[in-house]
């Protein structure tokens, strides 16, 4: 499945595209000490502070993405200016975004997987800020002792991401519109999920706390129904097997009952068919079989039992509105075997790493007569250079001679008086 089918909805309960925007550094300063008594002061311009990180953080009370339908722009704060006597400028403050536990983010432009915020509190950098400029004193030597060079604060990094919730739970209810999945999980947990005769009563997913006995507990959840084409995104689909990946085992609820237009076998084939498709790997987790309604006419409700017991799956026949049955899932629930959970340590808070590729490398192409120039070292420099000064241009010259643009210029024919552009800075050539 592409990155762009799978992520097909910008907003709902389990999905949502942000931009983020780390804070940009504060700019250098050139500034010259000027006190009485104090002839030969010297430079004592100071650099600026840092921009501020964007920051996602796990809140453990929040259980879905609906926020970010209403705000999806997070920018942190700008470093501040350095100032005279040395003074370095206040970094900008770090935004913190909450976000729920289970989440996935994913850069939308690459498709690229950055990370996963599970435990609570657990922090991940998307967006670093900028570094903050250097202030004239930063440029002094024997040689130079007054310089009048300083450089701008760079910019904070920028990103459109995916944040996409799968939910923690151990179990999850699996089954067609309209079998009786709600009202099983009203009865073996403390959750109120939205219980009506008519399909896709559940629009989100209820998590419900199913106690064993005075030790034992597992979360199990209620997801939308599953229809014929699931996979492909018909109805809920996506939605109900996005979920149900992260749980360990699985309660297939089928309706057994002569109103239902399937027979008990049929649903469950198709289940399968539509998990299978999605992602194979699901089928493998253990599994319980609820044959529900039993308190209505039923169908093929023998064939249907020796059915899934000769294939070893726990059966349980039920009538979940009269409460019969209910037991009898909370004891196969107890008897499903978890694996040990692995004590990962990782440190609180994590960085999105940079990709790892040869800053300094450029790239000159020619298009008709005007020059493009592209290097991520190389921009990063000349965007710092403050173009207004008059040592400027001098120090832009410096930093083309240390990578070679001019040698690469030359090579493409460059004149006298062309256009050169670097990441969307104009020059113009001149020997």
């Amino acid at each position: 499945m592409s990155f762009q089918k799978k992520f097909n909805k910008k907003y709902s309960f389990d999905l949502a595209e942000i931009f983020v925007k780390g804070g940009k550094g504060g700019d250098g300063i050139i500034a010259f000490r000027r006190e009485k008594y104090v002839p030969y002061g010297g430079p004592s311009g100071g650099d600026g502070g840092k921009g501020g990180d964007v920051i996602l953080k796990v809140n453990p009370q929040l259980d879905t993405l609906t926020n970010f339908r209403f705000k999806n722009i997070f920018k942190a704060e700008n470093g501040r200016h350095g100032e005279g006597s040395n003074k370095t400028g206040r970094d900008g403050e770090d935004l913190i975004v909450d976000v729920p536990p289970g989440v996935l983010v994913w850069d939308k432009e690459t498709g690229e997987l950055l990370g996963e915020l599970t435990e609570p509190e657990e922090e991940l950098v998307v967006a670093r800020g900028g570094e903050g400029g250097k202030g004239n004193a930063s440029f002094a030597t024997p040689e130079n002792r007054a310089p009048r060079i300083r450089t701008l604060g760079e910019e904070g990094e920028e990103r459109r991401l995916i944040l996409e919730l799968r939910i923690i739970a151990e179990g999850g209810l699996v089954g067609y519109p309209n079998v009786g999945k709600s009202t099983i999980l009203s009865k073996i947990s403390n959750a109120k999920p939205k219980i009506a005769s008519y399909p896709f009563t559940t629009l989100t997913p209820v998590i419900g706390e199913v106690r064993i006995d005075d030790k034992k507990s597992l979360r199990v959840v209620d997801l939308p129904g599953l229809i014929d084409g699931a996979h492909e995104g018909k109805g809920l689909g996506l939605t109900f097997l996005r979920h149900i990946q992260r749980t360990y085992f699985l309660i297939f609820v089928l309706d057994v009952s002569e109103a239902s237009p399937m027979d008990a076998i049929t649903q469950y084939e198709n289940l399968v068919k539509e998990i299978e498709e999605f992602n194979p790997e699901i089928l493998e987790k253990q599994k319980i079989i609820v044959l529900n309604k039993i308190d209505l006419p039923v169908k093929n409700l023998k064939e249907a039992e020796n059915y899934f017991y000769k294939q070893g799956f726990p059966v349980v026949k039920m009538s979940a509105i009269k409460g019969e049955g209910i037991d009898e899932l909370k004891e196969e629930i107890g008897k499903i075997k978890l694996p040990e959970k692995e004590k990962v340590v990782r440190p609180k808070r994590r960085y999105v790493l940079r990709a790892d590729k040869d800053k300094r490398k450029i790239e000159v192409k020619r298009i008709g007569e005007t020059f493009y120039v592209y290097g991520e070292e190389l921009g990063r420099l000349i965007k710092g250079v403050d173009l207004t000064s008059p040592f400027g241009v001098e120090r832009v010259q410096k930093i083309f001679k240390r990578f070679g643009v001019e040698e690469k210029l030359k090579k493409l024919g460059v004149k006298e008086g062309d256009l050169v552009i670097i990441e969307g800075i104009r020059f113009r050539y001149h020997e």
